[in-house]
């Protein structure tokens, strides 16, 4: 076994773990020789026999994102290219169905200002998608979608034993898998921000005309933009006191409401077993 640029000192034990303990072949020279770099040396050392070394093998791990085979998108938003003109009532909004047989069509409502489309809310982002569906909108109007790829997080995985590791998701997959495809795993961009305060995001930075008093209009959803499977987690307050768990759920201070779909049920479970409890004493 030969070492290439092998940092051994007569002085300290090797390997020193001043370059890690774990080691990458850089060549195969024979059946019982490879090169291997771990580190250069300044010191005179003789390299006497022996000697361990470990494969590395990366595991897969908490905070990577993966997808089987192809990447698929949901819809994110409709961008109103066009508000048109003459509306009295709301138009329909259609968005294209998906290719794939599981998939699930993408629905949106829009909403009018002084006979106009002023923008257009998605009631449901849809999946399945391979690409950006067209839309259609009632009357003169016209918008464009936007949308995101979906990733699996990996929630946790098994400790590798001859080259099989099981992978577990947060998620379900909504579609077979097959032995043999494609799992192309990455670390996933993410920013953590908690007790973040988001005042008055959206209405421009002018200060003579972002105030409130002069017009400025806040825009939540400029406050968190996820783009290309980058996730920010972020818990949050705006102008109002309104306070936010990610995108899920909404505590308005003002009208003492909880809101978000994400959320629905684990608060159902845990709120009304509560009320129960306090007010059996009555």
């Amino acid at each position: 076994m030969e070492g290439g640029n092998v940092s051994i000192s007569t002085f300290a034990p090797f390997p020193s773990g001043a370059y890690g303990n774990i080691f990458t072949v850089d060549s195969v020279i024979s059946n019982t020789q490879f090169t291997s770099y771990v580190g250069s040396s300044t010191l005179p050392h003789t390299y006497v026999s022996g000697g361990e070394v470990e494969t590395f093998i990366t595991r897969p791990f908490d905070g990577q994102v993966l997808y089987l085979d192809e990447l698929y998108y949901t819809i994110n938003s409709i961008i109103v290219t066009d508000g048109g003109s003459g509306y009295t009532t709301p138009p329909t909004v259609t968005i294209d169905a998906p290719t794939e047989d599981w998939g699930i069509r993408a629905t949106a409502v829009a909403n009018i200002t002084d006979g106009s489309v002023s923008s257009i809310d998605m009631v449901s982002n849809g999946r399945g998608y391979t690409s950006i569906p067209s839309v259609a909108i009632t009357g003169s109007a016209t918008g464009t979608a936007t949308s995101l790829p979906t990733y699996y997080v990996v929630s946790s995985s098994t400790p590798v034993v001859g080259g099989i590791t099981t992978v577990t998701v947060t998620e379900n997959i909504p579609y077979a898998v097959g032995v043999g495809s494609t799992v192309p795993f990455s670390r996933q961009s993410k920013i953590l921000s908690s007790s973040h305060a988001f005042e008055y995001i959206g209405s421009g930075n002018t200060i003579g005309l972002a105030i409130p008093a002069r017009g400025g209009v806040v825009i939540p959803e400029n406050e968190i933009v996820n783009i290309d499977g980058g996730l920010v987690v972020f818990t949050s307050t705006d102008q109002a006191g309104n306070f936010k768990i990610g995108d899920g759920v909404t505590i308005n201070q003002q009208d003492g409401s909880i809101s978000g779909e994400s959320y629905t049920r684990s608060l159902f479970a845990n709120v009304t077993p509560l009320i129960l409890a306090l007010g059996g004493n009555d």
